[in-house]
């Protein structure tokens, strides 16, 4: 509509249809960027930390403090944010 109205004599400047060009690309980039992560917002994620524990059990107490896995102590916050940047610095350039 707005594309229409940028036609008009008068209505149509040249600013108008920047600001109108610029809309169309925001609104393509918004919904290329909802494709491109619906994967990850619409599913749950749960993840099981069997393995590693049963792995930690038969680990000697000197390879645990070099090779220290326990998922019971990560800090979800930190995780979480670390990965909203990975997205913001390397998937929505």
């Amino acid at each position: 509509m707005l594309e229409k109205l940028s036609k008009i004599p008068g209505i149509g400047t040249a600013s108008f249809k920047k600001n109108v060009e610029k809309g169309k690309l925001m609104t393509t980039r918004a919904w290329e960027t909802g494709i491109l992560f619906d994967h990850f917002t619409t599913n749950s994620w749960i993840y099981e930390s069997l393995q590693v524990e049963e792995l930690m059990k038969e680990m000697k107490p000197e390879e645990i403090t070099e090779f220290y896995i326990d998922p019971k102590v990560i800090d979800w916050s930190n995780t979480v944010q670390s990965y909203v940047h990975g997205i913001q610095k390397f998937c929505l350039k």
